[in-house]
């Protein structure tokens, strides 16, 4: 009984909520490739500015259709997929976070107006379009002569105000909705380098700023759940949000080796050279070499005559990988492995991890293993990413 009383509260809530006015409204212009197509209505969602993604579909000459509670988005043959009430999207098969979550006000979607520009650009540019969506405050404040709605656009003779002129954006800067989403930070490496990748989502490059021992990249809101822990004592990493924006910085003393950006799926990559180490000597001929503490000892079965197939559970011990919802990937990582292991023995094969428990290794350590055991397969186990 209690249950039906607090499901009404809370649905009688939620109806006083989406009929509640807005707090403030106004009108975002649209441009592409320089040039504004058409204007469209905002309203403030607390601190997010919304606009009606079935208008925008529209000025794209995108093709937009409602199946229950999802609204359905066809520019050519690329597809964008909203569900209420979801604060992420399906962009063809790839699933994308957004700033906030989607919601449905009469016939209107709104969206949170940066996360419309970066859906819809991935739209265009799955579509073989460029995507060069942009937002403008007002079409009068873009030079528009579409004004907006109650307002008389402004004469020739009329002198610019000085609080309409744009602020100026920092050398090398861009405007946070056209910087690209981080949807990950992963690392890796070997013996001889740390490796720091950057997964990006969007279109636009994010700032980029260098200066003696210390990296810092700025992308567009919202932060991925990833946590940013360094493996590497000798690198730290922080990160901070602002109002539109999240900065992440690296500090190393380490040098910079190269800086690359790679596309499918697109990324940026950082290689820090390690410090030297020296190479201990090897134990005397009879004696058992030292054990790592916090490693696995492993002895290397012999060669028999089945296939061997070494299976890789991806990170391990202090490295999570991808994060989300109190779900670790390295835990799935290796659940999965030891089921795909049992099911290759079945099959015949002579299968085995690289770890069997949750401890770090290195990836020089584990395709060492693989080449100690002779394998004739190499498999590493990961898996993608959700919000």
């Amino acid at each position: 009984m209690w249950l039906r009383q607090a499901c009404s509260v809370l649905l009688a809530l939620i109806v006083l909520f989406a009929a509640a006015p807005v707090s403030a409204e106004g009108q975002l212009a649209l441009y592409r490739d320089g040039q504004i197509i058409g204007t469209l209505s905002t309203v403030e969602r607390g601190s997010h500015t919304m606009v009606d993604a079935g208008a925008m579909a529209k000025l794209l000459g995108a093709q937009s259709s409602e199946k229950n509670d999802t609204l359905v988005i066809m520019h050519g043959r690329s597809k964008l997929q909203l569900v209420l009430n979801a604060a992420a999207a399906w962009l063809g098969v790839e699933l994308l976070p957004m700033a906030s979550p989607a919601v449905k006000e009469g016939d209107a979607w709104l969206l949170d107006s940066r996360s419309a520009l970066k859906l819809f650009n991935g739209l265009l540019e799955r579509g073989g379009s460029t995507p060069s969506l942009q937002w403008k405050e007002s079409a009068a404040d873009a030079g528009s002569p579409i004004p907006p709605a109650g307002t008389k656009p402004p004469t020739a003779t009329q002198p610019p105000k000085a609080e309409e002129r744009p602020t100026p954006l920092p050398k090398g800067g861009s405007s946070a909705a056209s910087l690209p989403v981080l949807r990950a930070l992963r690392w890796g490496g070997d013996d001889g380098t740390y490796r720091v990748v950057f997964d990006l989502s969007g279109p636009g490059e994010p700032i980029i700023q260098r200066s003696a021992g210390k990296f810092s990249l700025q992308f567009a809101l919202p932060a991925p759940a990833t946590p940013f822990e360094s493996p590497a004592d000798e690198i730290e990493i922080t990160a901070t949000t602002s109002d539109d924006r999240l900065t992440v910085e690296l500090a190393s003393s380490l040098p910079l080796k190269e800086v690359i950006t790679l596309e499918g799926p697109r990324r940026i990559v950082l290689d820090y050279v390690r410090a030297s180490t020296s190479t201990p000597d090897p134990a005397p001929r009879g004696e058992e070499p030292p054990r790592t503490p916090g490693k696995e000892t492993r002895t290397a079965p012999k060669r028999n005559t089945k296939r061997i197939v070494v299976i890789d559970p991806g990170h391990g011990g202090k490295d999570p990988g991808a994060v989300a919802n109190g779900i670790r990937e390295k835990d799935i990582n290796l659940a999965v492995s030891k089921y795909l292991l049992q099911r290759l023995e079945k099959m015949g094969y002579d299968a085995r991890l690289t770890r069997s428990t949750d401890v770090y290794l290195t990836l020089q350590e584990r395709t060492d293993l693989a080449h100690e055991w002779n394998a004739d397969a190499f498999v590493s186990m990961h898996v993608n990413a959700l919000p």
